[in-house]
């Protein structure tokens, strides 16, 4: 039993410090407790004197690394989920753009909203004027974004974002315009909205 025990004290030596294990007798039962750690790991023992097959400290290192993964997979959730939720004014605004739906548009805004569209200072009365001569005519448009930023402070946030409409008339011919675009949001209590929105018409195309 002396010679055992003098070998795992041995083993133990050779462990790195933060892996080694305190071994206990008792009842003629050996346990292995991993040092300064909650993780407690089995050590492996061949009975009989001095056959201490493997002592086996098996680290925590693993179940950490679990633990951080889950944490950054949380945090990665809670962003991604954050960012839908600012995405989705702008996404809804367009929809009703494409949909020419005034009750849409103004649901994804503030009563005090303000676009500055090409060097003109609008409201969402003067965006709905200039869509008026676009009713009826059966102009198909579809959007597509892709966001470069969005941050959020309190109840105010900001993104920005490349925005994509192709144009089809009736004929199929289509038409390309490409923005490169920023809002203002602020949350209350209908969710968030846009409170400004501020598009550059990219070179190359025209409205």
């Amino acid at each position: 039993m002396a010679a055992m025990r003098g070998r795992a004290r041995r083993l133990l030596r050779r462990a790195p410090e933060d892996h080694r294990c305190r071994v206990r007798y008792r009842a003629g039962t050996r346990s292995c407790f991993m040092a300064r750690s909650s993780c407690r790991r089995a050590c492996i023992f061949m009975p009989g004197p001095g056959r201490v097959r493997t002592l086996n400290p098996q680290p925590c290192i693993m179940k950490q690394l679990l633990l951080s993964l889950s944490l950054l997979a949380a945090l990665a959730a809670t962003a991604a989920a954050q960012d839908a939720a600012l995405e989705s004014p702008v996404r809804r605004f367009f929809d009703g753009l494409a949909q020419q739906n005034d009750s849409l548009l103004r649901s994804t805004v503030t009563d005090d909203f303000q676009l500055l569209e090409v060097g003109e200072v609008w409201n969402l009365d003067t965006l709905l004027q200039k869509m008026a001569p676009m009713r009826g005519r059966n102009i198909r448009r579809d959007n597509s974004f892709s966001f470069l930023r969005t941050e959020r402070r309190g109840n105010t946030a900001w993104a920005s974002y490349h925005n994509t409409a192709v144009f089809t008339n009736p004929a199929g011919q289509q038409r390309t315009v490409r923005w490169l675009e920023s809002v203002v949001l602020v949350q209350g209590k209908g969710g968030w909205k846009i409170r400004m929105m501020h598009s550059t018409l990219l070179p190359g195309t025209s409205h």
